[in-house]
């Protein structure tokens, strides 16, 4: 699904069916982090971050008429730096993992 939320790191996002996988990286990611903050609720890529506008109205239509019903490889995670209190132009990567096929 193409899904718009209030949510600052949520904004516009592609929305993925929960998978076992999923699942369980989320429990390694809490583990190793000894929190659950900042960890998504649900499998996304996130599109838009920000406040939400009426222009994402449109947007989220024209993604779900290119992107729904397709498959999108993803070929690695990447951990980001990032804050609703630090500019996106300031966000910056600290780490990126390559996911095996």
């Amino acid at each position: 699904a193409v899904e718009c939320s209030p949510h600052f790191f949520r904004s516009l996002v592609l929305q993925f069916a929960p998978t076992d996988a999923f699942t369980a990286l989320q429990a390694a990611m809490q583990a190793g982090s000894h929190t659950d903050v900042g960890l998504s609720p649900f499998p996304h890529l996130s599109v838009a971050y920000g406040d939400n506008g009426p222009d994402l109205v449109d947007l989220r239509q024209e993604l779900s008429d290119v992107w729904l019903g397709h498959e999108i490889v993803l070929d690695r995670l990447s951990i980001c730096h990032s804050a609703k209190t630090v500019p996106i132009a300031d966000w910056h990567y600290l780490a990126d993992y390559p996911l095996a096929k």
